[in-house]
């Protein structure tokens, strides 16, 4: 399936701007299902200066500037994007370890494995620790793919833990809603999460 992806920004000001310095992501990646076939980005008025990088985590970059007089700004991108298919069956057959999996994140340098690292660490509301990796441990154990593991995991909490709004609310952290097996979807996603990368699995609350 193909897509044409625009974007427009206007500014449009009250004084005359002498100098301005910018920088915009309007570009899709290339990634997973996504094919970046092409891309466009116009800017008036014409810019005195223009580059385009790629940033860690592979997204394409503009900067511009503009070193004349002007009273409006306009930036129009235009992205053509080819949406492969989703192969469901060829991801649960990934037959890739634990091991494997984090001998990859250490060493494999590419867009894909650089987007995964931030979703190892702790964050706002997600803490790794030993309570998580008792809950989890048995399900990876050594040769086993991860993404079978994974199944079974939410399986597990489907199982032991019951759903009953009231009990838990936005700030319950996942140790919390472990202890008491109880609470809401936002709660499970929050101790699978827990699990995940206190086992060294990247995983995101989306």
């Amino acid at each position: 399936m193909n897509y044409r992806i625009q974007h427009k920004t206007q500014y449009n000001y009250t004084d005359t701007i002498s100098l301005c310095h910018n920088e915009a992501w309007l570009v899709p990646r290339t990634w997973g299902r996504n094919k970046l076939d092409n891309f466009k980005v116009e800017i008036q008025p014409q810019p005195s200066a223009y580059r385009e990088w790629e940033d860690f985590f592979g997204n394409r970059a503009v900067y511009f500037a503009i070193q004349h007089p002007h009273n409006k700004l306009t930036i129009h991108s235009t992205s053509h994007v080819t949406l492969q298919p989703w192969n469901e069956s060829l991801a649960l057959q990934n037959p890739i370890t634990l091991k494997e999996l984090q001998e990859v994140l250490t060493k494999d340098l590419s867009y894909f494995t650089q987007d995964s690292r931030p979703f190892l660490l702790d964050s706002a509301m997600i803490t790794r620790g030993k309570v998580f990796l008792d809950y989890a441990k048995d399900l990876f154990p050594k040769g086993r793919p991860v993404i079978q593991g994974v199944v079974d995991l939410v399986e597990k909490i489907y199982k032991n833990f019951k759903y009953e709004p009231g009990v838990t609310n936005f700030s319950t952290r996942p140790e919390e809603a472990l202890q008491i097996q109880k609470g809401v979807c936002q709660d499970f996603a929050h101790v699978g999460i827990a699990c995940l990368r206190t086992l060294g699995i990247p995983a995101r609350y989306v």
